[in-house]
């Protein structure tokens, strides 16, 4: 008992304020030898950057974004002319040629692709320029195409002529009574092929409903390219999905600037044309030739 009184007293047990306030400066101090760290770095890699003349991570992101920026642009560029020629080749002669189905969604179109030119196209049964009549099965998904009667022909075009004429006359009365119509109408008309399409060449009405197959074919120089000796579609018609097609593809021309605009193609089917079939002045030029593009060529169809 006597030791015990003797001992010295034990030290007094840290307060938690205390233990807190220093856990807080240590971590400091580590933060503060990272950050030092990391400057040290970035300083040593900036002086070699400047050493060997390399630029900074900035500027070579905005260096490799113009790059792919630039090599996308030239893509786009060679693409669109490459599909330019193709419209201008075909625009001198359209070629027959096998589509794949790849949707089917109603009774007055369908898309299709070209494997022999490397794209893909609608064909919109109104715009044929035949009398074509489409029949849409929901449950198999299938588009029956068949050529309806002659005299449900006539009258179905005489009601739209009548139809016409009476929206051209009530335009005309809205004009006089002080409501011009807006450039808006203008070209929806004449995209609807209602006015000023008379006397326009048929390339310029691939997409108006005032196409005609017949003239069009009959209308080519040289007739059109049938290498693999394509038939005639058979009417009636099923398509589907993955079905195959014949058709003739040819070139679309822009009414307003009279430049080739996109590739057009209209069903392989007989309309009594002369010219669905290759001439023989043209069979017996092109036995043993192959067209082979140049840039005089080019020139000359620009020009035409």
């Amino acid at each position: 008992g006597a030791l015990a009184a003797l001992a010295p007293p034990a030290p007094p047990a840290p307060s938690a304020a205390l233990t807190d306030s220093t856990q807080q400066q240590q971590q400091q101090e580590e933060e503060d030898e990272e950050s030092a760290a990391t400057a040290a770095q970035e300083a040593a890699a900036v002086a070699i950057l400047a050493q060997h003349q390399i630029p900074d991570t900035q500027t070579l992101a905005k260096t490799a974004k113009h790059s792919n920026d630039t090599k996308l642009a030239a893509r786009m560029v060679q693409d669109g002319s490459l599909k330019l020629y193709l419209c201008i080749m075909l625009k001198q002669r359209p070629v027959v040629s096998w589509a794949v189905v790849t949707a089917v969604g109603g009774d007055k179109f369908f898309s299709a692709y070209l494997p022999e030119f490397g794209c893909e196209t609608k064909i919109h049964l109104p715009l044929m320029g035949i009398s074509l009549a489409g029949s849409w099965d929901g449950p198999s998904q299938t588009l029956t195409i068949t050529q309806p009667d002659t005299t449900q022909q006539q009258q179905q075009q005489q009601l739209l002529g009548h139809d016409t004429n009476a929206f051209l006359a009530a335009s005309t009365a809205s004009a006089g009574e002080g409501f011009p119509a807006t450039r808006q109408q203008q070209m929806q008309q004449s995209a609807s092929g209602s006015v000023d399409d008379e006397g326009l060449p048929q390339e310029m009405l691939l997409n108006s409903p005032k196409f005609r197959l017949k003239e069009w074919l009959e209308g080519l120089k040289d007739g059109v390219v049938n290498r693999n000796n394509i038939p005639h579609a058979q009417l009636p018609l099923q398509v589907q999905v993955f079905s195959r097609v014949p058709v003739v593809v040819g070139t679309y021309i822009n009414r307003v600037t009279c430049h080739p605009e996109d590739v057009s193609a209209k069903l392989w089917v007989a309309c009594g044309a002369a010219g669905e079939v290759e001439h023989p002045a043209a069979q017996t030029a092109a036995v043993g030739q192959e067209i082979v593009p140049s840039v005089m060529m080019y020139e000359n169809l620009t020009e035409d």
